[in-house]
């Protein structure tokens, strides 16, 4: 037996694998249930080649009903013959050609490939979209049989709020509503591990930031030929999930004290088994380098260079591009140290977790607060914070804060800080300015 003939499928199994297809039996029911509502009175028989042409496309979003037969016409009379494909007429009934023959409802799944028969009077067709015929309860009952990958309960625990953003969406057609489930799903999944209540919420994680960073995740599936879908897709969600403004968002959490970060550190040098050793990387990482909950995941021993007497981290963004970021004090050593320690490929962060890398710090965090209370309110993105406030309160200019941070043109940071900044006195704002203004003239 050839390649070619195990891969050719008889028409009964063409038949069956549509009839478990759960989107092409709710656009049947649908069509179905909207046929009896629609009539168009008979008109003279049209002729071979414009009911053909008049034949939906499976894929094309469209559907034809048809409207009229006579009397003689059997059930199924054929309507016309374009060049390898057969349009079938069936009262009462939606019709779908493809390259295999035409598809009936699912009610009578089935393919004919005929020639033209002999019935005197041929079916008459009206063209009508799918947008006039598949409502929401439809589409919810096609999004809810689908299975998207991933572990079971993270999919249970975002799929219906991912189905009720995607019944928001005007549409357009079910391969478009798969493709929202299959991204939606992905990237709210994604949310459960990186967000502090370990919860998806539309009106909050909806936000450039937050799809810069799952587009930027090295496990999220996005490559750079579908990047710009995967960004769309969301995009649309978010339309619909009221994402944050400018003037409503929520603000962003407050800077830690140099105080909570000393006794962080001491905490965790008094630690003497692996869970000190992490979170010293993971302390170094986000308050000694800023970088993201993803990148922290990501982050690889080979990583870590010296420059002069500074360290400084690669920082991979999306494997596409790298910046790099100076650390310095104890995180800059200990970074140093560990490094030499592994393997050149090893991770820096917790290099024997290789289950699931995105639940590498959320899985090492409780096991910090068991045994110090030090780290009851820490918050890889809180670190975050506190490292881009310093940076910016200590006068590095906001385009370098920005360059080393990642911090993309429609980033809300580190606008949101500006509440957790010192308010600066007229004297103090013109001490700076004439410190730059002297600099320049040096220069």
């Amino acid at each position: 037996m050839t390649k070619n003939a195990r891969k050719r499928l008889t028409p009964a199994q063409i038949a069956q694998r549509d009839a478990d297809d759960p989107m092409i039996r709710a656009r049947a029911a649908a069509a179905s249930a909207s046929a009896s509502s629609v009539a168009t009175p008979p008109t003279d028989r049209p002729s071979p080649t414009t009911a053909a042409s008049n034949t939906g496309r499976e894929g094309s979003g469209d559907v034809v009903l048809p409207a009229h037969t006579s009397n003689t016409a059997t059930a199924g009379a054929t309507a016309g013959t374009t060049a390898g494909t057969t349009a079938v007429a069936t009262p009462g009934a939606v019709t779908a050609t493809t390259e295999h023959g035409t598809t009936p409802p699912a009610a009578q799944i089935g393919r004919t490939d005929t020639a033209a028969g002999s019935s005197t009077q041929a079916a008459e067709f009206r063209l009508l979209t799918e947008g006039d015929t598949v409502g929401d309860d439809v589409r919810r009952a096609a999004l809810q049989a689908m299975f998207p990958e991933g572990p079971k309960h993270d999919v249970a625990a975002v799929k219906a709020t991912v189905i009720e953003l995607i019944c928001q969406v005007s549409f357009t057609s079910f391969v478009s509503d798969r493709s929202m489930m299959t991204i939606g799903t992905s990237f709210a999944r994604w949310c459960l591990h990186n967000t502090p209540d370990s919860t998806f919420r539309p009106d909050r994680d909806l936000n450039e930031d937050a799809l810069a960073d799952y587009l930027n995740f090295e496990k999220s599936g996005v490559t750079d030929q579908t990047r710009d879908t995967y960004a769309s897709q969301l995009r649309r969600l978010a339309r619909q999930g009221t994402p944050r403004r400018r003037g409503t968002r929520k603000a962003a959490s407050a800077p830690y004290s140099s105080r909570s970060r000393d006794r962080m550190w001491t905490a965790a040098c008094a630690i003497d088994d692996w869970v000190g050793a992490e979170s010293r990387s993971l302390l170094s990482l986000t308050f000694g380098g800023g970088i993201r909950s993803d990148e922290v995941h990501a982050f690889k021993a080979r990583q870590v260079t010296q420059v002069g007497r500074r360290v400084v981290l690669e920082v991979i963004s999306g494997g596409m591009w790298v910046r790099h970021v100076p650390v310095y004090g104890q995180y800059g050593q200990w970074l140093l140290t560990r490094s030499r320690e592994l393997r050149f490929d090893d991770y820096l962060f917790r290099p024997t977790f290789l289950a699931d890398r995105a639940d590498a710090i959320s899985s090492l965090v409780p096991k910090m607060r068991a045994r110090s209370t030090v780290f009851a309110d820490f918050k890889a993105a809180r670190a975050r914070h506190t490292w881009l406030t310093q940076a910016l309160v200590a006068g590095i200019p906001y385009n370098a804060v920005s360059q080393v941070a990642g911090i993309g043109k429609d980033s809300n940071l580190p606008s949101d800080l500006l509440v957790h900044m010192p308010h600066l006195s007229s004297d103090d704002t013109y001490r700076c300015f004439d410190a730059a203004y002297n600099r320049a003239q040096v220069a």
